[in-house]
């Protein structure tokens, strides 16, 4: 179950673009451990008699063979994800498996969704006309920006009398990612650009003028949940490696 969120933003002033994503080496590690290659939990049923109620989700790695720093990365992304919900989380890998415990009142969560959250890839590409033809096709494409070329996110409101109340996200892109910025807009002008989040278009603006300052600005989200949500997609950053679910368990308070 995808969120409703990624299809609702909208194109304003001269460029506007939807969720991006910082690499995740740049946040912290995981919760409660700063050394994550030696955070293994204890066997999930001895986490079921001590934990009163969460959710036990496990996902196994899809790509073949991989590294070890990509499976730490994987494992900051998703404990940076945990952390919008709950700071109290342990993991456990086992083989191609990662396990993720949190400790949390799953019924005020749509559970679904929230296992959706965690374990999807979460890669930003902005593509020009030529690289979008590719990427609908199937085929090699080079992106004009990705998600690692964003600094920082703030999730805002503004309010008008016309409007009143406008939830968006302000991104500032790295001194790299401006500088790639300027010149993917100013080569663009007058061009529609694609915007691909987790393997969907959700936008397709028109570049109307070059944007030097490397600040971008999200519009048209539902509400400040939304904009915070956003806000910590960027913070997250995409995961390294493909995930499939595998299963999950929901504890209930007795």
């Amino acid at each position: 179950m995808k969120s409703d969120m990624k299809k609702k933003a909208v194109v304003a002033l001269s460029f506007i673009m939807a969720v991006s994503l910082t690499a995740c080496s740049e946040i912290g590690g995981s919760s409660g451990n700063e050394d994550i290659a030696e955070q293994i939990s204890d066997e999930s049923n001895e986490t079921k008699e001590s934990m009163e109620e969460g959710i036990i989700v496990t996902y196994r790695i899809a790509d073949k063979n991989p590294s070890d720093e990509d499976v730490e990365e994987t494992i900051k992304c998703i404990s940076n994800r945990i952390k919008e919900y709950t700071n109290h989380s342990e993991w456990a890998v086992n083989d191609d498996e990662i396990t993720f415990e949190l400790e949390l009142d799953p019924e005020e969560y749509d559970v679904e969704e929230l296992i959706y959250e965690l374990g999807r890839k979460g890669e930003l590409f902005i593509l020009d006309e030529e690289n979008y033809n590719l990427w609908s096709q199937g085929e090699e494409f080079e992106p004009s920006l990705t998600g690692s070329d964003v600094k920082n996110a703030n999730a805002t409101m503004t309010t008008s009398s016309e409007a009143g109340n406008s939830y968006l996200v302000e991104l500032e892109l790295t001194d790299e990612g401006t500088g790639k910025f300027a010149d993917f807009t100013t080569a663009n002008v007058g061009n529609v650009t694609y915007i691909i989040f987790d393997g969907d278009l959700i936008m397709s603006p028109q570049v109307n003028e070059p944007i030097l300052n490397g600040e971008l600005v999200i519009l048209g989200l539902d509400s400040f949940e939304d904009a915070k949500r956003f806000e910590a997609d960027v913070t997250a950053g995409a995961l390294p490696l493909n995930l499939d679910l595998v299963d999950y368990e929901i504890i209930e308070a007795e």
